[in-house]
């Protein structure tokens, strides 16, 4: 209905030649545009655009990279890589005396050898920082060493991707069980800042902006830039990236011959992670999207050395920080493009000369948008660009009204074609769907839509390989629901299908994306944890998945309770072929059980420390 409000009114402007309220009707046409957030990924392109096209910048001195290539890995013949290796690499990067060293590797567990020297480096090294990975909306977190926690030589690594898989925000801070945590790229700021004299302090303007130096670092709102409604949690900022191999990057084996000269690293920054295709940390950003070829992401570690840079340069140079106008203000510069655009259209009479003026107020658009990105600005382009498109457009729309009617007659002697296309495509249509239920149904179970058992002992032997090859760990979790056959007696077999789907539901919801959750037969559930940092990990999904199974069920207006019973096997602590594990989750259920049910165990509790 508004839509069809605002297309006559459009009309009614275009007949009247009217330019004011031409430009006001587009102008909010794109309010209501950029209100639903359909010109948000538009508009960030537009950023990543002006990104492409801003000169390089020079080498930034300040930080080197010690990069983990695929070279390097050869070269250790061991993953992950032990202890030793990072304690000599650390001893070494030590002696060329940098600020600070960032170990943008994870590290929640030792492996020998080396962990006795591994901790004394630690200890014996105050300006090292490593890393840990907060619990989130979509990770459990990975934490650190527990010496590392203990020093408080820890800053979380977590990464706010936009929608479209781009990185254009950092986090500064962020808010958790009642504590603020510090981010690992400004850990490794302040300690480079701390010699010069700056620390983090609250702006005069506003305390609750950050001050570091000569700039204040003010934390994003949800409505800034082209965001609409973005998730805007902890302290973010908007990142003003370099441009791709901005910085000094060695590898480690250099590092570990002696290769390289002193003054490289002496009161520098130096941040160690993985460069090797292998790991696959890598990130999108601005950087990335090419005209003619595939889009081109940039290691974690360059990421972190970038949301470094940005501090640094920030608060010693004054590199100026992206930052935005207030809402009010962008929409008068939205406004302002539309009128101007409307105004002059009207005043020409050729088609020729709207487009010559058309094309000269969007080349200074354009030019008004860069310029102002360059000294720090980010400005609206693509809503102000479609109200010059849309004005110019109404205002010409009688000129071209003759040569629509001209084409309307081919159109026609179309449509018969376009009808028997659409015919067949429909078929075509119809017939891949029935072809991918008929793949669907052979997977998964028809009541719940989870994988079935078919599908469980396949992923199962495809996990089990998979953790040998790379010395991890898998749980394997058997689920049986207490007090399922009284719901089924009692409001009979619809009810108990419905509760089934509902549980199912749960379970899902409660898992990652790589976990796997099976339906073997009646109330019975499995729950595939491929890749489990540690033991105590498992404890900590079952518990999560007893306390949402715990929880009431609303069957048909009836409060239903039900729990579940869990057996845990553990890869390779309880046994390495799939009939072991199996057998031994399905014990471990049933002695759940017998304890009490609603609650889970382990198939044994004399586990070791990691997976040999």
């Amino acid at each position: 209905m508004f839509t069809t409000v605002i297309s006559c009114k459009l009309k009614q402007f275009a007949q009247q030649k009217n330019p004011l309220l031409t430009s006001v009707g587009v102008t909010l046409s794109l309010f209501f545009l950029r209100f639903l957030g359909i010109l948000q990924s538009s508009e960030c392109a537009a950023l990543d655009l002006l990104f492409r096209l801003r000169t390089p910048e020079v080498v930034n001195e300040r930080i080197v990279i010690v990069g983990i290539d695929e070279t390097d890995l050869k070269k250790v013949k061991q993953l992950p890589i032990s202890d030793q290796v990072i304690t000599k690499l650390l001893r070494t990067l030590d002696s060329y005396q940098p600020r600070a060293i960032g170990l943008d590797i994870y590290r929640f567990q030792s492996v020998a050898p080396g962990q006795e020297e591994l901790l004394k480096a630690i200890k014996t090294i105050p300006n090292l920082i490593g890393i840990e990975q907060l619990e989130d909306n979509t990770n459990l977190g990975v934490p650190a060493l527990p010496v590392l926690r203990q020093l408080q030589q820890v800053g979380f690594n977590n990464v706010v991707i936009d929608t479209d898989g781009r990185v254009r925000r950092s986090l500064l801070y962020w808010h958790a069980d009642g504590k603020v945590y510090t981010s690992f790229a400004l850990k490794l700021a302040l300690a480079y800042l701390r010699p010069e004299g700056i620390t983090a302090k609250p702006a005069a303007v506003n305390r609750e902006y950050l001050q570091l130096g000569k700039s204040i670092f003010k934390d994003l709102k949800s409505f800034d830039g082209g965001y609409v409604r973005a998730d805007t949690k902890g302290y973010q900022v908007l990142v003003n990236f370099r441009t791709p191999g901005s910085f000094q990057t060695i590898s480690m084996t250099e590092v570990l011959q002696g290769k390289i000269p002193p003054a490289l690293l002496r009161d520098r920054i130096v941040i160690i992670g993985s460069t090797a295709a292998s790991f696959k940390d890598f990130f999108y950003t601005p950087y990335s999207n090419r005209l003619m070829t595939a889009a081109q992401p940039i290691f974690g570690v360059e990421l972190q050395a970038n949301f470094v840079s940005q501090i640094l340069g920030s608060a010693l140079d004054g590199r100026p920080l992206l930052k935005v106008w207030s809402e009010l203000l962008e929409w008068l510069w939205i406004g302002g493009w539309s009128t101007l655009c409307a105004f002059l259209i009207w005043r020409v009479r050729t088609l020729k000369s709207a487009f010559g003026l058309l094309l000269l107020v969007g080349v200074s658009l354009f030019g008004s948008c860069y310029l102002a990105f360059v000294v720090g600005w980010w400005l609206p382009l693509i809503p102000p660009l479609l109200g010059l498109l849309s004005s110019s457009g109404i205002m010409t729309s009688q000129v071209i009204v003759n040569l629509l009617q001209d084409i309307q007659e081919y159109q026609q002697l179309q449509e018969e074609l376009k009808q028997q296309t659409a015919t067949l495509s429909r078929h075509n249509i119809a017939l891949k769907l029935s072809q991918g239920r008929l793949s669907y149904l052979v997977d998964h179970d028809t009541l719940t839509g989870l994988a079935n058992r078919k599908k469980f002992y396949e992923q199962l032997n495809y996990y089990l390989n998979y953790a040998s090859s790379h010395s991890q760990f898998m749980a394997l979790m058997f689920l049986d629901l207490d007090g399922f056959k009284q719901v089924n007696d009692t409001l009979g077999h619809d009810a108990g299908d419905q509760l089934l789907r509902a549980v199912a539901q749960r379970l899902t919801n409660r898992l990652r994306k790589s976990d796997l959750v099976s339906r073997l037969g009646g109330d019975e559930f499995t729950v595939i944890l491929p890749i489990i940092p540690q033991v105590e990990y498992a404890a900590k999904v079952a518990d999560k998945l007893i306390k949402s199974i715990s929880q009431v069920f609303l069957l048909e207006g009836t409060e239903v309770f039900v729990t579940v019973s869990i057996g845990i096997s553990i890869y390779p602590l309880d046994g390495r072929k799939q009939e072991i594990l199996i057998k031994k989750a399905d014990t471990a259920m049933y002695q759940a059980k017998q304890l009490g049910r609603n609650q889970y165990y382990f198939s044994s509790s004399n586990y070791f420390s990691s997976p040999n």
